[in-house]
C-alpha cells in the first residue's frame, strides 16, 4: 500500500522550518551558549580573586621591604649597644672618660666610686639571650658655670658607654659666685659576664 503524499502549503513549510530553527536555536543555547556563559562567569570570579591576591602580594612585598629595613636598623642599634656596653669598658675607664669630658668643658670633677655594698644592690637589665647589663651608680660632683654643666650632661649621649642621670641637684657653693655645684648620680651600664 502506498502512502498518500502530504502536500504542505508554503505557509506551513515556513512555519515548520521556523519551528525547527527555533528548536535548533534553543538546543544550541542550552548546550553551547549557557555553558560558555557559565565558564566566563567562573573565570571572571577567578580573575577578581587573582587581582585581590596580586594587590595583597604587592602590599606584603612593600611590608617585607619595610620589615627588612627595620630589622637591619635594629641589628645595627643592637651592635652599637653591645659596643657601648661591652668593648672592654670598666668603671676606671669610664671615670677617665668622664674626667676628660669635664676638662674639655672646663669643669672640676670629683667622682666617688661605689662602695662594695652599693655594688651588691645594683640592678641588671637583660636585653636578650646574649646581653645582660649591670647598672653601676657613680656619684659625681661638677663645679663650673651652668652652660658648661649643661654641655657636659648633653655630651653624655656621645660617650662610648651607656649612662643615665638618676639624680641631679644644683646649688651655688657661695653667695654671689658665678659658679654652680652639681651633685649627680650617674648610672653606667656594663655588660655582665654570661657566666656570672
Amino acid at each position: 500500500m502506498k502512502r498518500p503524499a502530504i502536500h504542505l502549503e508554503t505557509r506551513q513549510k515556513l512555519l515548520l522550518g521556523g519551528t525547527g530553527a527555533l528548536v535548533a536555536l534553543v538546543l544550541a543555547a542550552r548546550f553551547l551558549y549557557l555553558p560558555v556563559v557559565a565558564r566566563i562567569g567562573e573565570r571572571r570570579v577567578a580573575l577578581t580573586d587573582l587581582r585581590v591576591k596580586t594587590a595583597d602580594a604587592h602590599l606584603l612585598a612593600a611590608r617585607l621591604a619595610d620589615e627588612e629595613r627595620t630589622l637591619t636598623e635594629a641589628q645595627a642599634q643592637h651592635r652599637a649597644l653591645e659596643r657601648r656596653a661591652g668593648g672592654g669598658q670598666s668603671v676606671a675607664r669610664i671615670l677617665e672618660t668622664l674626667s676628660q669630658q669635664a676638662k674639655d668643658h672646663r669643669l672640676e670633677l670629683v667622682a666617688v666610686q661605689p662602695r662594695e655594698e652599693d655594688e651588691s644592690e645594683t640592678r641588671t637589665l637583660t636585653l636578650g639571650p646574649e646581653l645582660t647589663l649591670q647598672e653601676i651608680p657613680l656619684r659625681l660632683q661638677l663645679t663650673g658655670r651652668y652652660r658648661q654643666i649643661g654641655e657636659f650632661l648633653g655630651g653624655l649621649i656621645h660617650t662610648p658607654f651607656i649612662s643615665s642621670v638618676r639624680e641631679l641637684r644644683m646649688r651655688k657653693p657661695e653667695a654671689g659666685s658665678a659658679t654652680l655645684q652639681a651633685d649627680l648620680v650617674l648610672a653606667v651600664y656594663l655588660a655582665k659576664e654570661t657566666g656570672s
